[in-house]
């Protein structure tokens, strides 16, 4: 008789899936015949290169803690962001500026409730394995000359590749270099070139430097070259949002997270005033939008 229930069982489970569009569930059977389901809630969280390392940690402690998988798609903020408005898919969107968050909140992509998680500033990264002596941001046209490869992410799409070309022109130096710059996709890309030496100099956020501490060394720049330019790394959830309460609850818990970090170690900063303990000059002064300054 036991063998006959299990059969119906079976026979029973897909008519049941097939009714109740259960088909995120997987049914297993055990040896004395009952069912038991294994559903993994998801969401899909979209980050830049510059905040991957970070995201990835962190998407593991919260699927740990809440039992809920976090898939992480990484690419340029404009890729991103577009990829969004075509598929209509995704729970949770975090840009390298706040430039790009504005653009996707005028767009309808998402809700108005946006989170500050880090604060990231650009900075010169030189590539030991090039032995090129850098102190400024100046130094950069005698570099070009010389023939020295000096690397920016795409500005069209990655907010640091267009941070970088507003530094640059700052510093009064950009007309003199730009045909000379190689542009790469996404600072994710550029930096794993800067680190093998095939690029000599790049423009990156800080926190490459501590991805690649033994290969990179980094050329801080001075408050003034880099206020009003400086941003802060925002998430919110998207309109398209299947599960609005677990993509709220990752972001919440992953701006606590950012907080909790160590900067000296980690590199990431969630406050202004912890930038001081990582750059040699005094940041508190400097101009930010206001959605850094939350």
């Amino acid at each position: 008789m036991d063998d006959y229930k299990h059969v119906l069982i079976v026979l029973l489970i897909p008519g049941l899936i097939g009714i109740l569009g259960l088909t995120s569930i997987e049914f297993l059977i055990d040896t004395h015949g009952y069912v038991h389901s294994d559903r993994v809630e998801e969401i899909t969280v979209y980050t830049p290169p510059t905040l991957s390392k970070l995201i990835n940690d962190y998407s593991e402690l919260f699927m740990a803690k809440h039992g809920v998988r976090v898939n992480v798609v990484v690419d340029a903020t404009g890729r991103l962001i577009n990829k969004l408005e075509l598929t209509k898919k995704g729970d949770v969107l975090i840009t390298a500026d706040h430039y790009f968050m504005e653009y996707a909140l005028e767009r309808g992509l998402v809700y108005p409730s946006l989170k500050r998680i880090t604060l990231i500033i650009p900075a010169l990264m030189v590539s030991k394995k090039s032995n090129v002596e850098l102190k400024q941001v100046g130094d950069l046209a005698y570099l070009a000359s010389k023939g020295l490869k000096i690397g920016i992410a795409d500005p069209e799409v990655a907010p640091f590749g267009r941070i970088g070309v507003e530094y640059l022109r700052r510093a009064g130096v950009y007309e003199l270099i730009r045909d000379k710059l190689y542009i790469y996709p996404d600072v994710g890309v550029l930096a794993r070139y800067l680190q093998v030496g095939v690029v000599d100099v790049a423009i990156l956020p800080h926190i490459i430097k501590y991805w690649y501490p033994g290969d990179v060394e980094i050329v801080w720049p001075k408050p003034e070259e880099i206020s009003g330019l400086a941003s802060c790394q925002v998430g919110a959830v998207t309109k398209y949002s299947t599960r609005r309460d677990l993509a709220d609850l990752f972001l919440n818990e992953l701006v606590e997270y950012v907080e909790g970090l160590d900067p000296v170690k980690a590199g990431y900063v969630g406050k202004l005033s912890d930038l001081s303990r990582i750059v040699p000059y005094d940041y508190g002064k400097i101009d930010l939008p206001w959605v850094c300054l939350g």
